[in-house]
Order: structure tokens, then C-alpha cells, then sequence
């Protein structure tokens, strides 16, 4: 499950339609994979799409409104405080110090 998210991080992945692809209910689904990887379910989700996009960042020239539908966030607000709360940085920002 952790390669299909992985690999689907540009797609919208939800508790429910996760827990349906290993036959578990959403609460011990959630309950098992906080215990396994350390996190919950979104903020591993979240954490993951936050890589890409500094990936994409880093190693691309695309907009960063093409890297906010790239990793998979909703909508910009979103994508910037999440960018921002684990990184320190804005998008715009990341990209010209780290690049």
C-alpha cells in the first residue's frame, strides 16, 4: 500500500477508498498504520507530497501551480501552509536556495 501511494501522490487518496483497497475498516486501518509507520495516514500523505514537490521544485521549471496539481494538494492555500510548516520556506523561496 505504501508503493501505491507512493506512486498515486497526484491523485486525491482518502482513508476510506485506501482502507477499501486492503479489505479493513477506515478506524483500524487508520489505527494500523499510525502504529506501523509513526504517523497518521494523512500526515504521511502529506509529508510525501510535500518531497515531490520539492523535487519538482528543485529539478524542474514548472509553475508551482503545476506543481500543486503535480503532488496532489487541493487547492494553493492548502499546498503553502503545509510547503511552509515543513520546510521553513515558501515554494518560491525553496526553489532558489536549494537549487
Amino acid at each position: 500500500l505504501k508503493i501505491y501511494i507512493d506512486d498515486n501522490l497526484g491523485e486525491r487518496l482518502t482513508l476510506s477508498s485506501l482502507s477499501e483497497k486492503v479489505f479493513y475498516n477506515p478506524s483500524y486501518f487508520s489505527r494500523v498504520f499510525r502504529q506501523k509507520f509513526g504517523c497518521s495516514l494523512t500526515e504521511y500523505i502529506t509529508k510525501k507530497r510535500i518531497d515531490l514537490a520539492k523535487d519538482l521544485l528543485t529539478s524542474t521549471d514548472f509553475s508551482v501551480e503545476e506543481i500543486i496539481n503535480k503532488s496532489g494538494f487541493s487547492d494553493r492555500g492548502v499546498f503553502y501552509h503545509a510547503f511552509t510548516k515543513y520546510t521553513g520556506f515558501t515554494p518560491n523561496e525553496y526553489r532558489t536556495t536549494k537549487k
